[in-house]
């Protein structure tokens, strides 16, 4: 199958490797990326705990940052992003479930009421992860460690390719501009028949009216159950 891929890089790369490793034809087409944001010094207050929701929070920290943070807990949103925490030093790592919620239960499991949790994030987020810890009693300092801006696509990969039969959507701002894409006079050829395989229902709600019946929402927000929708044989 033609499975387009809208993540930023490097992780399109990386998902573009395991479709062809499964016999698929990606087309790797990253409607975003993230930077590093300027101005990270390391905090003068110790926290109880760390909080990772992104991968991208932890690829993009300075290196100063996360030095002064490496003793400290750290919980991660699932096991890919605990991995991550662990190759950047991190001694003490728990994952949680896969998504906010189940992030917040496991930190209410381990910490008390009152205590301080620095978050690693992006600057654009939902807030449902600090509203919980709000709701929970605890204290939540979020450290911006990057930043996502849009890219505009390359026509010519879909020139190329033609017909998609499935895109891997990851972001609500993917979503958007995919949306815009697929809505256009010039491609919507290209996605007469497409399969829009979302990471989450706000993935899909984004994608507005675009193919309402040809969208299917990932049972846990992570890749391995993205890849789970992918069509059999």
């Amino acid at each position: 199958m033609r499975v387009l891929v809208t993540r930023p890089e490097p992780g399109a790369s990386a998902t573009a490797r395991r479709l062809a490793a499964l016999g698929h034809a990606p087309l790797v087409m990253p409607l975003s990326e993230t930077r590093p944001l300027a101005g990270q010094t390391p905090p003068e207050t110790v926290p109880n705990a760390v909080a990772v929701t992104s991968a991208n929070a932890l690829r993009h920290a300075d290196s100063r940052l996360l030095t002064s943070l490496l003793q400290t807990p750290c919980f991660a949103v699932g096991a890919r992003t605990a991995d991550l925490a662990g190759e950047a030093g991190f001694k003490n790592v728990l994952a949680a479930g896969g998504d906010s919620r189940s992030l917040a239960a496991t930190i209410g499991e381990r910490l008390p009421a009152g205590a301080h949790i620095f978050y690693l994030c992006g600057r654009t987020r939902r807030c449902e992860f600090e509203q919980l810890l709000a709701a929970a009693g605890y204290a939540c300092t979020p450290l911006e460690t990057y930043e996502t801006r849009a890219l505009t696509p390359d026509p010519a990969i879909l020139k190329r390719a033609g017909a998609v039969d499935c895109a891997l959507v990851y972001s609500p701002n993917g979503a958007r501009a995919l949306a815009g894409l697929a809505g256009s006079d010039e491609f919507a050829p290209c996605f007469e028949k497409t399969q829009f395989l979302c990471l989450s229902p706000a993935v899909a709600d984004a994608l507005g009216r675009l193919g309402t019946q040809r969208v299917r929402v990932a049972g846990r927000p992570d890749e391995e159950a993205l890849f789970a929708l992918l069509p059999k044989g």
